[in-house]
């Protein structure tokens, strides 16, 4: 099955990039043409890899203005999860050599993903804050605060920085839980399992305004996400 995914990927995603030039020939806006194609993609690639996934809370998700979606991160498989279960077009920070790769970074680009120097602390802060003061409308970006997906599902630390520039934007915080995903391909290998996969969404926590709340919201943060897994 892995051999057959990848192939179905690379032949998918040329199609996808075709698709997506066409639409852009009849007006169709870059970014929603390439949410709209890499929506129907991310839901092929769950499917053709075997992942069966559940959803709950998606009404937590249906309120205006902007919204930061915080979760934790167990695999690869996290974005094209989310992609093909969330009910709105989120934009997510994306490690810069990402965008190194020819046609894949004009994917990204379409879609209004950000690039983030993940080995650079200043540089990524700044994205961050960048972002964070651009935020408007009902677009969400998706953060994992975690930095790096976890290798056992267990919930590592949330770094202060990501979760309290959101914070500060004004936007709604909404915690998701993600788990099983990590069963789908192990850190550092490029075998694919089928699993099932829970995602539950939060009700959106507010951001906090004085020094000792903002401390604590993303311990606070963590913990509402863990609380969301261990409902399974």
């Amino acid at each position: 099955m892995t051999v057959f995914f990848y192939l179905f990927f690379l032949a998918t995603f040329i199609m996808g990039s075709l698709l997506i030039l066409v639409l852009m020939l009849f007006r169709v806006p870059k970014r929603k043409a390439a949410a709209a194609v890499s929506r129907s993609w991310a839901k092929a690639l769950v499917k053709i890899a075997g992942i069966k996934v559940t959803v709950s809370g998606v009404e937590n998700l249906d309120l205006k203005g902007p919204k930061v979606l915080i979760s934790n991160h167990q695999g690869n498989f996290d974005i094209p999860i989310f992609m093909s279960v969330l009910p709105v077009n989120f934009r997510f920070l994306v490690k810069k050599e990402l965008f190194s790769i020819p046609v894949f970074s004009w994917l990204l680009n379409c879609r209004g993903d950000i690039p983030i120097d993940r080995k650079n602390a200043a540089r990524a802060s700044q994205t961050i804050k960048v972002l964070a003061q651009s935020l408007k409308g009902d677009d969400p970006v998706l953060i994992f605060p975690e930095g790096t997906r976890s290798p056992d599902g267990k919930v590592a630390d949330f770094k202060r920085g990501s979760v309290v520039l959101a914070s500060e934007s004004g936007a709604k915080l909404v915690p998701i839980g993600i788990s099983g995903s990590f069963r789908i391909q192990k850190k550092g290998s490029i075998m694919i399992y089928p699993a099932t996969v829970h995602v539950r969404i939060g009700a959106p926590v507010e951001g906090r305004e004085d020094e000792e709340d903002i401390n604590a919201l993303p311990r606070k943060l963590r913990e509402k996400v863990i609380s969301l897994i261990e409902q399974y």
